[in-house]
Formats: C-alpha cells, structure tokens, sequence
C-alpha cells in the first residue's frame, strides 16, 4: 500500500469525524433555536391566566361586519400588547402567527388588518385534529406563508407551520389554538453558516420523511437524500443527525471532491518539503566547502589588489593551521611595503616642501626695479606725499611677503597683499587700474591659504590686459566656498591674451605632473612674468594635491578670468 493511499485513507477519515461532529453541532443549535423560538413562548402561554382570559373574552353580539373587524383589530392589539409584555421578560424572538379561542375565533397577530376565519381552508387545515386533547406539538410541512404576497422560487417566503393546543397545566381546560409559522430562511442560516455547507447539500426531514429544508433549491422536494454512507461512485458520504425537539434529522450529503485536492496538495507539499531539505543540504555542503578554500580565496583577492599596489587589504587570519599562518606572513610582508612606501612618501614631501620654500624665493627683482624706478621718477618730478606713499605700500608688501617666514597666511592678508601691490602699480601707471575686492562670506578672511597665489595672477592681468592710452583695467577678485573648497575668482577686462599663448598655458596647466620644474621657472623668470600663473599652479598642487590648482579662460579684446581652488583651511 502506498504512502498516498495511507494518506488518502487518514483524510478521509478525518473528514467523515469532521463531518459527524459537524451534523451534531448544526443539530444542537437547531434544537436550541426550536426550543427558544417555539417551546419556551408555548410553554409560557400554558400557564398564563391572564392571557386566557383575554383570548376568550367575548366580542359584542349583533355588530355589523366592519364594527366586527375593529373589534377583532382591537383584540389581536391587546393580545400582542400582552405578548410584547410576556417578551421583555424574557421570550425573545417570537414566531407566533395566529391565536383561536375556544370558541374558533381566529386572531391574526402578525397581520392584524388582515381578518382570517374558521372557514379559511388554510386555517381549518391545520385544525383537523381537533379531536386531539393532548399538548402535544403538531409540525408541518413548509408552506408558502399564507399571510404575504408571494415570492415565486424565493426561500424567504417559506414558513413551517406549527400547532398546540392551549391546554392549562392547572384546570385541564381547553382555551384555544397556538399556530405559530416558522420562517424556513432562519433554518437554512443555521445550518449554511457551517464550511461544511460550501462543499455539500444539506436537507431537514421530519419523522415522516417530508423535506424540511434544503440548502439546494433545485434538489428541494426533486430529489430524496441519499441513504448514510460513502458512496464511492458519487464520491460522497452522508451523514446524519437527529433533532430531539421534534423528531427531525439532518441529513448531508458531503463531496469527497476536497480529499482529492488534499492529497494532490499533501504530495505537492512533500515536493516541496523535498526540494527544501535538498536545497539545505546543499547549503552545508557549500558552507563546509567554503569554510575550507574561503580564506585561500580570500588571500587571493588581497594578493591581486597587492599587485595593483593596494597593500592595505590585511585578512583575518582563519582557516587550517597551515592556511592561518601563511595569511599571517602576508600580513607582515604588507605591513613592511606598506611602511617602505610611507617612508619614500615622507621623502618626496620633505623634497617637495624644500622645493616649494626655494620656489617663494624667486621673487623677481625687475618688480623692485620699477617701483624703485618710479619712486626716482616721482621724486623727480614734485610728489613727497606720493613718494611716502609708495615707500608705505613697498615696505607694507615686503612685509606681507616675508609673513615671518611661514609659508601660510590668512586670507584677509593675501588680499592685503595684492591691494598693495595694485597700489604701486597705480603710481606707475597713473591709477589707472581699479581693483574690487568681494566675498561670500566674512567668515572666509579668516581661513588659511598658501601665499603669494592671487598676486602672479593680477600682475598677469596687467601684463597682458592693460590697455593703449589713458585706458583704464578693471580687475574683481571674488571670493566663495564651494563643498569643501575655497575658489579665488580674478576677472580682468583688458586685452585679454593671444590664442597661441593661451593654448600653451593651458596645456601647462592641464600637465598631470605635480614636480617642480626648475628648469622652468629659470625661463619665466627671465622674461620677467614674475613667479608666473604656471609655477603658483604647481605650488598649489605640490602643497593641497591633483584636485586643486589653476584654471584660465581669456578672450582677445574682452578680458581673462581665472580661478583658483584650494581648500577649506580654518585657522
């Protein structure tokens, strides 16, 4: 026998427990509805004097028929006002259609305007028993309900009628009828409420085999329940069970259709179930495997990076014991490169520092030349105030130059510096130079830079852009943060520079090498372009690295911009 088949069997079962338990459940709660719904209201009209009283009072004699009528109105009022009563004491949902006295007069009390007699066939259809003196219940068949308009084919205009004598306990007297009419809907929400409903049909029979209900409309009253059992070739089971009430029995007929599915699922789910184990076994052996080769792996990776000179990937030493200490002497022999290569870099940056304090040195004199030149020129011709002026402003520029030595200053003084240097210029060449300083921000005098950056550049704008005549060159220097750096803008509108000229400082500019060319600055310095706009670009990058430096735009006749980028450098 296979493990489906076991499990076929198991389900199914399992499922002919479910749908036992399931029958007797239903039952119960149908048995409890009965007996709240019909016994317990019943049973209290049995005792109640006052209501047989008023039930079998007598009607005025010799009224015409539509006095008659209110007269039967007013008492199916008083009678429900009396049941109202009887309710909030604690009989709840009551389904109490029509009352007879014992004289056979009919009480409509759930269409009072609606007058029914003894002589109505329906009514005297359920009264054939008289001769019956028990209080014994007598339940029917369903009906269309008598007392409404009626629904072709709909379920909610069914009523199961039922009777009882109105007999007291007490006086062993006979006072009337009770018929009550229960609404068939409210049997079938009771038991379709149940799962067990969506798979299977369900019927209600009485004693004598009459269909109470039915969850199938088109099998209501067309076709007999089946017989209990499993039927294997309907693929079925039917179970039923008993109502205690009345004698009633549910009966079911279940699809076995959803033991079918299960085992397809339950095998699906073993499939499922296999691939998983599978896949997790795979997943150790993996694992296991690459607790063995991962740190050669590992090791391999660093070593491919070492060759392309990154000897900053040490590995944890894991792995074998012989795996574990190999990574261990990799680890020393980058550890030694890696502290070879910072002492050749602290070298080169000491050669570069000494490099950079020779290159502030070759300051070239021809400036000095010509102050001192106009100085005589001045003197010469009438000014002591504009000779102390120039005098003030060389030993003011000397002394920004000098800075103590130190190869750093703030910004407020780097423009000091080029405010002085304009200002000899000025005595040379008549003011005509106007220089306008700006800033983003106060806050950025106070950082640090490099000296003598911005002052090649001006004396290259005035090299190169002033103009013929009495002309006059206006020079802006700006100065704003961006990200993480400071940009230096100088803008001139002279004469801007030649294009093959401005070819070749850009491609000076754009050399990828940041060493000091010596060779050089000898020739800038010999045609007297000062430290010149190249040497300030390689300073720059000697001292703050490749992304900062010198960039330079000019246009013949319009003027020369250039910018100059370092970065931030709080005091």
């Amino acid at each position: 026998m296979s493990l489906t088949h076991q499990y076929k069997q198991r389900m199914l079962q399992d499922y002919i427990s479910y749908v036992n338990n399931e029958l007797v459940r239903i039952a119960d709660s149908i048995d409890n509805y009965l007996n709240a719904n019909i016994l317990a209201i019943s049973e209290a009209l049995l005792y109640d004097a006052e209501f047989h009283t008023l039930l079998n009072a007598d009607l005025p004699a010799g009224e015409t028929p539509e006095a008659l009528r209110w007269e039967y109105m007013a008492r199916e009022y008083l009678l429900n006002r009396h049941l109202e009563g009887m309710a909030n004491y604690g009989v709840m949902d009551m389904h109490l259609a029509l009352l007879m006295n014992e004289r056979g007069e009919c009480f409509n009390l759930a269409y009072p305007i609606q007058v029914l007699g003894r002589d109505n066939p329906w009514v005297s259809g359920l009264c054939k028993n008289e001769d019956d003196w028990t209080i014994r219940f007598h339940w029917y068949p369903p009906v269309e309900n008598p007392l409404e308009s009626p629904y072709a084919g709909s379920r909610s205009n069914m009523v199961i009628p039922v009777t009882r004598n109105i007999i007291s306990p007490l006086t062993q007297k006979l006072y009337g009828k009770q018929i009550f009419l229960l609404p068939e809907e409210q049997l079938f929400a009771l038991y379709n409420a149940s799962e067990l409903a969506k798979n299977s049909r369900i019927w209600l029979i009485d004693e004598q085999g009459r269909q109470i209900s039915c969850s199938d409309l088109t099998a209501w009253n067309q076709e007999s329940p089946p017989p209990p059992g499993l039927d294997d070739r309907q693929k079925t089971y039917t179970g039923r069970s008993a109502i205690g009430v009345n004698g009633w029995t549910l009966v079911c007929e279940a699809s076995l259709a959803t033991i079918e599915e299960g085992v397809g699922r339950k095998a699906a789910q073993d499939a499922i179930w296999i691939g998983g184990l599978l896949a997790v076994i795979c997943l150790v052996v993996t694992f296991a495997a690459n607790a063995i080769t991962g740190p050669l792996y590992t090791l391999m990776a660093s070593m491919s990076r070492a060759s392309h000179k990154d000897f900053s990937g040490h590995i944890p030493e894991q792995g074998t014991k012989d795996v574990s200490r190999l990574i261990g002497n990799y680890n020393s022999l980058l550890s030694d490169v890696d502290d070879l290569i910072y002492r050749e870099y602290e070298v080169s940056r000491q050669k570069q520092q000494a490099e950079m304090d020779a290159l502030v040195t070759q300051i070239n004199p021809h400036f000095l030349y010509n102050t001192l030149e106009s100085i005589v020129w001045q003197a010469r011709a009438a000014g002591v105030p504009r000779v102390a002026d120039m005098a003030h402003y060389l030993g003011e520029l000397f002394n920004l130059t000098v800075n103590k030595g130190k190869p750093m200053m703030s910004i407020e003084k780097e423009l000091q510096h080029v405010q002085m240097y304009v200002n000899l210029q000025n005595m040379r060449y008549n003011d005509r130079i106007r220089l306008k300083i700006s800033w983003d921000d106060e806050a950025l005098l106070v950082c640090r830079t490099l000296k003598l950056i911005l002052q090649p550049v001006v004396e290259n704008s005035i090299l190169h852009g002033m103009p013929p005549a009495e002309g006059i060159l206006t020079i802006y220097i700006h100065v704003e943060q961006e990200g993480d750096g400071l940009v230096f803008y100088v803008e001139d509108d002279g004469n801007g520079i030649e294009p093959e000229q401005l070819c070749s400082l850009v491609r000076k500019l754009e050399d990828p090498s940041v060493m000091y060319d010596r060779e050089g600055a000898e020739r800038e310095k010999c045609q007297g372009n000062g430290i010149g706009i190249v040497n300030v670009h390689q300073r720059l990058r000697l001292y703050y690295g490749n992304r900062y430096g010198v960039t330079i735009q000019s246009s013949l006749g319009q003027g020369t911009c250039t910018e100059i980028r370092i970065p931030v450098q709080p005091v």
